[in-house]
């Protein structure tokens, strides 16, 4: 995996950030990207963020990694056209950004900039 991250870094795909070990998931939405930073489980996104689906509690685009709220032990994570999902290591889910459909789980059809949890099934131990 660290050779396809070092190749998507050559193309100008996938920024090289010294500070930041790129985990081996990585999502990207329609115009964002999110990447699980392996050494603690943090969420790091970029991109447009219109709807908030970078996390970090602001509709303000990003060309450098931000990170999406406080979020850790995250094990996967999967983005939409506008937003994202992270499953804690709990089972534990949650989601941000474009909500007009429901999108994220939580009851409501607004957009969200902040990882709140959504209401989705736990996995079961």
């Amino acid at each position: 995996m660290k050779r396809t991250a070092l190749f998507l870094m050559s193309l100008g795909v996938l920024p090289a950030f010294p500070t930041l070990a790129y985990g081996t998931t990585v999502a990207a939405g329609n115009t964002h990207t999110v990447v699980i930073k392996t050494s603690d489980g943090t969420v790091w996104c970029w991109g447009a963020n219109s709807y908030g689906q970078l996390g970090d509690s602001s509709t303000t685009q990003r060309k450098t990694p931000v990170q999406a709220g406080s979020l850790s032990g995250i094990t996967a994570v999967a983005a939409g056209a506008n937003h994202t999902l992270a499953l804690k290591s709990d089972g534990k889910v949650y989601a941000w950004g474009y909500n007009l459909y429901g999108q994220l789980g939580d009851g409501t059809s607004g957009a969200s900039a902040n990882c709140c949890a959504s209401q989705l099934m736990r996995r079961r131990a």
